[in-house]
Parts: structure tokens; sequence; C-alpha cells
């Protein structure tokens, strides 16, 4: 591969990181209507823990950086929990 073709690939990739973004915030958007029905708080420490130590897991497993990770998926629940309604 040159390099105008490694580019191509990586433009690709990050249009489909963006759209998964994109699909997990209208999820999560559903899951605080649901949390409202419920009466439940948009904010779950132990689930987000919960999350968080899975992902770690699964990206050491793919040898990708562990603090990275957690602080890309604590960026991702903040949001997440924006999008639920709930600013932290």
């Amino acid at each position: 591969m040159n390099l105008d073709e490694v580019r191509q690939a990586i433009d690709r990739i990050d249009a489909e990181i963006l759209n998964l973004i994109a699909e997990r915030m209208e999820l999560a958007r559903k899951a605080g209507e649901v949390k409202k029905n419920l009466g439940k708080d948009i904010f779950d420490s132990k689930r987000e823990e919960e999350v968080i130590e899975s992902r770690v897991k699964t990206a050491e497993n793919l040898n990708l950086n562990s603090r990275f990770t957690a602080q890309l998926f604590n960026f991702i629940i903040k949001y997440s929990r924006e999008v639920q309604g709930e600013k932290s």
C-alpha cells in the first residue's frame, strides 16, 4: 500500500467509527427514555465501571493501550449521559 491508500483506508475506518458512535448515541437516547419511564436515574456508576472494565479487557486482548481505552470510554459514557438528559 502506498500512503494515499493507507490514508483512504483510515478515512473509511474513521467514517465507520463515527457511524457506530452515532448509532450508540441513538441507543443511549432510547435508554434515557426507558430509564425516565421507569423512574431510574441516568447515572449508574456500577454499570459504567462494568462497561469500562469490559472494554479495557477487550482492548488488552487486541493489544491496545488500556489507559487510552479507559479514557476513550469515559468520554463516550460522559457524552452518553448528556444525550440521556443528565449533564455531568
